[in-house]
C-alpha cells in the first residue's frame, strides 16, 4: 500500500502501526483497487466484497471517510465512492 493508505489507516485505527493485531483487509491489497478510472459503482461494489465485507476497522474507516470533504476525498473508501459517501451524508444529516 502507499504511505498515503497507510497514514490514514493509522489515523482510522489508533494504535495499528504498533498493534499488528488489528488489521485492516486492505492493507496488503492493491493501490489501485481502491483509485480506479474512472471511480464506479462496480469497483466500489468488488472492493466491498473483497475487501470491507468482515473488516475489524469498516466501521472507523467509514466515519473517517464521511468526515471528509466529499470532492476532495478521492478513491474507495468503506467499499464507497463520492457519490455514495454524498448520498450517505444526505441521508445522516439532521
Amino acid at each position: 500500500m502507499t504511505g498515503g493508505i497507510i497514514t490514514v489507516i493509522a489515523e482510522v485505527v489508533p494504535g495499528f502501526l504498533r498493534d499488528r493485531t488489528v488489521r485492516p483487509a486492505c492493507v496488503d491489497a492493491d493501490p489501485g483497487d481502491f483509485f480506479p478510472e474512472p471511480e464506479s459503482v462496480a469497483a466500489a461494489a468488488a472492493v466491498r466484497v473483497l475487501y470491507c465485507q468482515g473488516c475489524a476497522v469498516y466501521g472507523p474507516c467509514l466515519d473517517w471517510a464521511l468526515s471528509q470533504p466529499v470532492d476532495k476525498l478521492h478513491g474507495l473508501w468503506a467499499g464507497t465512492n463520492q457519490g455514495m459517501r454524498r448520498r450517505m451524508r444526505t441521508q445522516r444529516a439532521p
